[in-house]
């Protein structure tokens, strides 16, 4: 499953159009995907029918948005580099 996410998310990040269907869905990532919960999303993919989950790598933050309504559908997915992003723990 992993790689069916990866691949979705490569896709959106490309500019290809979301399918009628669901690529992947909210449960699908949190079952398979270590990430972290975002209380807002980055402003590049902010919007009131999502919310937002992050995963670490190496020097970038990848930022997956998932929609509130229906399947929890990937929506669209942002990479940031080193500087663009500040981690902070309450």
């Amino acid at each position: 499953m992993r790689a069916t996410i990866w691949a979705a998310a490569a896709a959106l990040a490309a500019g290809a159009a979301q399918a009628e269907t669901c690529a992947v869905t909210y449960p699908e990532f949190e079952a398979d995907v270590p990430h972290i919960d975002l209380d807002a999303c980055p402003p590049a993919l902010a919007g009131e029918d999502r919310f937002c989950r992050a995963v670490t790598g190496e020097d970038v933050l990848h930022v997956f948005a998932f929609s509130y309504d229906g399947d929890f559908c990937l929506l669209a997915m942002a990479t940031l580099e080193a500087g663009e992003f500040r981690v902070t723990f309450e």
